[in-house]
């Protein structure tokens, strides 16, 4: 639990983030985060663990982990596959056009990162269009502070 404690701290401070702020972007619940943070959650639930991971951009294990590297955590994969980035820009591009959303850079990046991330983890060979798309709709609703509805690619 330290570990969570001291790594949630470490992820507030580099994000700019206060406790209400960054529960509020989770989507979490009045005071969940600051209870973990004061020790008064000793068992926080797989969702808010789950929330907190997304807001982040980490795992779930990460968050839990001695240490977490935030500095250094994309810039150790190796890109194998850049394809990846030249479809990953077009879809963004199309996807921001159609909908008439701007993303900041920081905000395209985490997304790639993710998406790339995720491509990786799978073992995917191209970009998951759906799973990308997922996350451009999240971060376009709180741009736009709207739910987008799912529309089938």
């Amino acid at each position: 639990m330290t570990n969570l404690k001291n790594n949630l701290n470490v992820l507030l401070d580099k994000n700019n983030l206060s406790v209400s702020e960054a529960e509020r972007l989770a989507g979490l619940r009045i005071s969940a985060l600051r209870n973990i943070l004061r020790g008064q959650s000793k068992n926080p639930s797989v969702e808010i663990l789950s929330k907190l991971a997304a807001l982040f951009q980490c795992s779930i294990s990460e968050l839990m982990g001695e240490s977490i590297d935030i500095k250094n955590k994309h810039f150790q994969t190796q890109i194998d596959n850049f394809e990846f980035f030249v479809d990953f820009s077009n879809f963004v591009k199309t996807f921001c056009e159609e909908k008439h959303v701007m993303l900041s850079y920081k905000k395209f990046s985490n997304i790639q990162s993710e998406s790339y991330d995720y491509t990786v983890e799978n073992k995917l060979k191209t970009m998951d269009k759906n799973f990308t798309k997922w996350l451009l709709q999240k971060e376009t609703s709180r741009i736009e502070n709207k739910e987008i509805p799912l529309k089938p690619l």
